[in-house]
């Protein structure tokens, strides 16, 4: 194994919405922790630490978006009209019960919203500026399994959503009240998760092997 010390260092400038290619080499070896992080000069973020069999010839691919925080739904909506396509949210003090994120027209393939934190009696509103808006083709949406409740009334009529787990979990992720309307394929309600209630307002719904929803009506 290579030893504690020796590292690759590579220096760069961030922009929001900006992608970064990185190529550097490595000695063929048998990697027993492979480690990559990213830091702004303090603390250091593990991005992926894994081991590797480095052969001869070989290229090995790892793809990372950096999430850009947001304390508020007015916030994340910013952040996303910015060029972010990933928003990492904390709602903790927000001052509405009702906080609604708007994702602009762009030219992003997926946009990915990770809620981090959603105080009790809270619904989060989750939309495109407009019925006919062009926004990304899939969305994301991902909730902490510690929040108390996690209700999401989502309106994004030209897109295929994905109600994600919460990676760090150890039980399924639970989404109390959905509403949703969504293209036409589809909603997909990934592996563990639970859905309590799920209304459908438009789209269709796919349940992934591992998922679940307890109770299913359509609004219209």
């Amino acid at each position: 194994t290579t030893p504690a010390e020796d590292k690759i260092t590579i220096e760069f400038t961030a922009a929001a919405g900006a992608n970064k290619t990185f190529y550097f080499s490595l000695p063929v070896q048998d990697f027993q922790s492979l480690k990559l992080s990213i830091t702004d000069g303090t603390t250091p973020i593990v991005l992926k630490s894994a081991a590797l069999n480095a052969e001869r010839n070989g290229c090995y691919r790892f793809t990372y978006t950096y999430a850009t925080q947001a304390a508020s739904a007015d916030e994340a909506t910013t952040a996303l009209a910015s060029g972010s396509s990933f928003v990492e949210v904390d709602l903790t003090n927000e001052s509405t019960p009702t906080p609604s994120i708007t994702i602009p027209e762009s030219n992003n393939e997926q946009t990915s919203l990770s809620f981090t934190a959603i105080p009790a009696a809270t619904t989060v509103g989750i939309a495109a500026t407009s019925d006919t808006a062009e926004v990304s083709k899939e969305v994301s949406i991902v909730t902490s399994a510690n929040n108390d409740e996690n209700n999401f009334v989502i309106n994004l009529p030209k897109s295929t959503v994905t109600l994600n787990a919460d990676a760090d979990a150890s039980t399924p992720t639970v989404y109390d009240v959905v509403t949703a309307k969504t293209a036409a394929n589809t909603l997909i309600v990934a592996d563990n998760v639970t859905i309590n209630t799920l209304y459908v307002d438009g789209g269709n719904v796919r349940v992934s092997a591992g998922g679940k929803i307890s109770s299913i009506a359509r609004t219209q």
